[in-house]
C-alpha cells in the first residue's frame, strides 16, 4: 500500500485495509491534460466544496464551454501522444492505453481508456483533492476503502489506484481505475432513439439487479446517517426533507432507491431530468425548489408528514408553499402504455411506507411479458439498437 494513502487512512480513523495495486504513477491522459472540473453550470467552490452555479452564462454558452474544453483536452492529449509515440512506456511495465474524455462530474473527470495489450476497456476517475476540507477528504478515503474490500458481480471492480506524487503535503490528485460499465443515462437518452419496450426492459433491469459504480457518498451502516446522499435531482422527498436522518439510529430505506428509479424512467421518456427546473444559485434554495416541484407533481403531503421535518427553518419554508393537488400522471407523461404510467403513479408517492417496493415493482403488470407461464424470468435478446441515431 502507498505510504501516502496509509497515512491518510490513519489520519481519518478509517479501517486500515489493504488496497490493491497502489502506485505513485499518473495515467498518461491526465498527466498531459489539466481539465477544469466543470459539469454543465457547476464547479466545486466554497468552504465546503459544494457545487456553486455560474448564473452569468446561459445554458447554450455553458454547453458550448464544456464542448470546447473537451475538444481542447482531446487535441492536447493526441498531440502529446504523437510526440511521445516512439518512447516506450517505462512506468513499472504498465500497459499502454488509448484514452478519451468520458464525462465530467461534481468532483472530477472520468476518462475512458483501452489497454492495448488486452483490449480491455477501463474507466479512470480523476479526483481533485482538497485535504483542508475534512468531510470531502473522508469521502475520498472511504470510497477507496470500500471498493478495495468489496467483491461482487453487482459492484464495480477497483483495478488500480494512482496518486499524483508520494508527498502527502503536495498530494492533490488521486486516480481510480475501474472496469468500464457502459455509458450513463444522459448519454443513452441523448444518443439512442429508445422504443417503449426498450425503456420497459431497462426499467426492469434496474429493479432486478444494478451494478453500483460510485461510492463517493457511501457510508458504513454503523455510522450516523446524513441527508447528503443520492445525486440531487434523483433524491427522494424524505431525504430532501431530512426526515429523521439527524438521529443516530436512523437508516436509509429501499424506498429512496425506488424513487430514483422513477426519475430514471422519466428521463428515458422525456430525455431530460424530471425535476430540473431550478433557477437558484444557492444550494439550500435549490433543494427547496426541488421539494416544491415534487409537491406540485405528487401533491402536498399531510401536516403530520411536514411536522416530522426536524429543521424548523425548512419546515417553515415548506409551510409557505401553495397547497398542491396530485397531478394526473396520464396527462403529464405522454406514453402509449398506460401500465407504465400506472407504475410511475405507484413510485412517486411522498410517504415512503406507501411507495411500491422493488420486489412488487418487478411483479407489476408492466413486466409480465418478461416471465414465462411458470413465473420464470425470460431474458430478452437485446436492449438497445445497434447504433446511435443522430436524427431523432
Amino acid at each position: 500500500m502507498s505510504p501516502v494513502l496509509n497515512n491518510l487512512i490513519d489520519s481519518f480513523n478509517l479501517q486500515n485495509q489493504p488496497i490493491p495495486h497502489i502506485t505513485p504513477e499518473i495515467p498518461a491522459f491526465f498527466e498531459y491534460n489539466k481539465i477544469q472540473t466543470t459539469y454543465n453550470n457547476y464547479e466545486r467552490t466554497g468552504q465546503r466544496g459544494r457545487p456553486k452555479s455560474k448564473p452569468s452564462l446561459s445554458e447554450e454558452e455553458l454547453a458550448e464551454l464544456k464542448k470546447e474544453q473537451t475538444r481542447k483536452a482531446v487535441a492536447k492529449c493526441r498531440q502529446k501522444k504523437a510526440e511521445n509515440k516512439s518512447q516506450p512506456n517505462q512506468k513499472r511495465g504498465r500497459p499502454k492505453t488509448q484514452d478519451a474524455v468520458e464525462s465530467f462530474g461534481a468532483y472530477g473527470v472520468v476518462g475512458l481508456s483501452t489497454i492495448k495489450s488486452s483490449g480491455l476497456q477501463v474507466a479512470i476517475k480523476k479526483i481533485n483533492i482538497s485535504w483542508h476540507h475534512t468531510l470531502f477528504a473522508k469521502r475520498i478515503i472511504r470510497e477507496i476503502e470500500l471498493l478495495s474490500q468489496i467483491e461482487h458481480e453487482n459492484i464495480i471492480s477497483l483495478l488500480e489506484v494512482y496518486t499524483s506524487n508520494s508527498n502527502p503535503k503536495t498530494l492533490d490528485t488521486i486516480y481510480l481505475t475501474t472496469e468500464f460499465a457502459g455509458h450513463d443515462i444522459h448519454y443513452v437518452s441523448q444518443n439512442y432513439k429508445l422504443e417503449q419496450n426498450q425503456i420497459i426492459h431497462i426499467t426492469f433491469q434496474i429493479f432486478k439487479a444494478l451494478e453500483i459504480l460510485d461510492f463517493g457518498l457511501a457510508r458504513y451502516m454503523s455510522d450516523k446517517m446524513t441527508s447528503y446522499v443520492v445525486t440531487c435531482l434523483y433524491r427522494a422527498p424524505e431525504i430532501l426533507c431530512q426526515l429523521d436522518y439527524d438521529r443516530s439510529d436512523a437508516t436509509y430505506k429501499g424506498a429512496v432507491d425506488v424513487w430514483s428509479v422513477g426519475c430514471i424512467i422519466c428521463e428515458l421518456i422525456m430525455k431530460t431530468p424530471l425535476f430540473n427546473r431550478t433557477t437558484s444559485s444557492n444550494f439550500p434554495r435549490k433543494e427547496l425548489e426541488l421539494i416544491e416541484q415534487i409537491f406540485y407533481l405528487c401533491g402536498t403531503p399531510s401536516i403530520q408528514y411536514i411536522a416530522k421535518i426536524p429543521s424548523d427553518l425548512l419546515r417553515q419554508a415548506i409551510l409557505q408553499f401553495p397547497r398542491y393537488e396530485r397531478q394526473d400522471f396520464h396527462s403529464i407523461f405522454n406514453v402509449n402504455d398506460t401500465k407504465m404510467v400506472d407504475l410511475l403513479d405507484k413510485i412517486f408517492v411522498i410517504e415512503p411506507s406507501e411507495r411500491i417496493t422493488a420486489y412488487h415493482a418487478m411483479k407489476d403488470e408492466l413486466f409480465q411479458s418478461f416471465y414465462s407461464n411458470h413465473g420464470v424470468y425470460v431474458r430478452p435478446t437485446r436492449t438497445l439498437p445497434d447504433r446511435t441515431l443522430k436524427e431523432q
